[in-house]
């Protein structure tokens, strides 16, 4: 009798162990997927200065011109027509992307979707591009006059003709964010006719109605995210969150703030610091509701973004990491270079593409095998 009741209790104690194995740590379940680099794809060199470009059918890396490359490693043809080519005038290179439009020698806008780009806009004559920024089927364009100053104007899909953002006298564009849920354009600004720095922001509706300010005296806030009927404003110091109406929900201090990685899950963000401490936390999770959670994290993770809506990918030191909203990470690949960037797209989301400390252009593939689980 005495050793039968021992024996249920150590199966009783083992059933505990797998049962808060599986609650906290369920990739231990899963099955593993490796990590190959890709047999198809050659590592490609980059100069110092290159950016990388993700559009629906492949990769652009812009530096003094633009090479095209589809996600398995082929070089592409321009993938403009000869037309365009023509007036362009010169070697088309990609200033800024969104992940359906391009900016193009700071005065093309295109829609990338399909091959060949289709040109949806030119900006006059007396200003440049300066960034867009891609909000549902909504387009904001930044615009730079020769005296610096910022102009804002938004194209809808389907429309060639952009209409101008207005009411924002006195004010400096810094950022903008966008809520899918009450489809709402924020603007951080600046302040430019006050003593001291001073912010406002200024939210649209119906593309670019007037739907209401914040302002905030004596204090400087330099990135703006939405979630729902909430923004978050963050400062060199300070992270405070603000309903849509107006009102105060919640600050957080600490030193560093602005330097961050933010990632999505879902409805869901998450703030990830290297610099700054809350509590001893180096996350900050939020809500949809704008509700806040302090969380620790890996230390030192650098490249953070989302990965497959559900969890953020990055690196960490010479390893790629998969991590759950709740910090833990779930699978762990070992990387055979010194890697200083990673970039995922959902266009190619069993690709993994690693710029290593020689500014060589990797692709690796997730699987069983090196090969594309599309069949390319």
């Amino acid at each position: 009798m005495k050793y039968t009741r021992l024996l249920l209790i150590f199966l009783f104690v083992i059933a505990v162990a797998i049962g808060g194995l599986y609650l906290f740590k369920p990739s231990i379940f899963n099955r593993q997927d490796a990590l190959f680099p890709s047999i198809s794809a050659e590592p490609i060199q980059l100069d110092d200065n290159a950016k990388i470009h993700f559009f629906r059918n492949g990769i652009a890396v812009t530096s003094d011109d633009t090479s095209f490359y589809t996600y398995d490693g082929t070089e592409l043809s321009l993938p403009f027509t000869q037309q365009d080519i023509e007036n362009m005038g010169n070697i088309p290179i990609i200033n800024k992307s969104t992940d359906n439009y391009a900016l193009i020698n700071n005065r093309y806008i295109y829609n990338t979707y399909a091959i060949p780009f289709e040109m949806i806009y030119e900006i006059p004559g007396d200003f440049d591009g300066w960034d867009i920024k891609e909000f549902g089927d909504l387009l904001l364009i930044v615009l730079k006059d020769s005296s610096d100053q910022l102009k804002l104007q938004l194209l809808k899909k389907g429309n060639n003709i952009p209409a101008d953002l207005s009411g924002m006298e006195h004010s400096s564009f810094l950022d903008a964010s966008y809520s899918d849920v009450n489809k709402l354009i924020s603007i951080l600004t600046i302040a430019t006719d006050t003593p001291n720095p001073s912010t406002r922001v200024f939210h649209f509706t119906d593309g670019n109605s007037p739907y209401g300010v914040l302002s905030l005296d004596d204090i400087a806030l330099y990135k703006i995210y939405s979630t729902q009927d909430r923004i978050v404003l963050i400062g060199i110091h300070q992270i405070m969150c603000y309903n849509i109406d107006g009102s105060h929900i919640w600050t957080l201090h600490g030193p560093n703030s602005c330097i961050h990685r933010q990632a999505n899950f879902k409805n869901d963000m998450l703030l990830y610091f290297n610099n700054a401490r809350y509590n001893k936390a180096n996350a900050i999770y939020i809500n949809e509701k704008g509700e806040m959670e302090t969380k620790e994290f890996p230390n030192g993770l650098t490249s953070v973004q989302t990965y497959k809506n559900e969890y953020i990918i990055a690196l960490e030191k010479n390893n790629i990491v998969i991590v759950d909203k709740n910090g833990y990470i779930q699978k762990r690949y070992n990387l055979d270079i010194s890697p200083a960037k990673l970039y995922w797209t959902a266009y190619s989301p069993n690709n993994i593409y690693v710029v290593d400390k020689n500014n060589l252009l990797h692709t690796y593939v997730l699987g069983k095998s090196n090969i594309r689980k599309d069949g390319n």
